[in-house]
């Protein structure tokens, strides 16, 4: 898992095998975006910001497959399956 500097993206991790992006946010929710090629992530990874990256490349390109999430008290997250 990746860790964003960011105001608005926490972390990040990518499975090549199923083309699914993982975004956790730093408000706690999360989100699996599919069918995101491994070019995206890698330039995501790389963005001087990664939140402008998601919002202009990712946000509205890419269908959301899960949107489900707990936030503990503690302010760790669970992405729910």
């Amino acid at each position: 898992m990746k860790t964003f500097q960011s105001r608005h993206l926490q972390h990040g991790s990518y499975d090549p095998a199923t083309q699914e992006l993982t975004i956790i946010f730093v408000n706690g929710s999360a989100e699996i975006r599919t069918m995101v090629p491994r070019i995206v992530w890698d330039e995501l990874s790389k963005a001087s910001s990664p939140g402008r990256y998601y919002h202009s490349k990712i946000k509205l390109t890419y269908p959301i497959k899960r949107d489900r999430s707990r936030q503990y008290a503690n302010g760790s997250t669970q992405v729910s399956q």
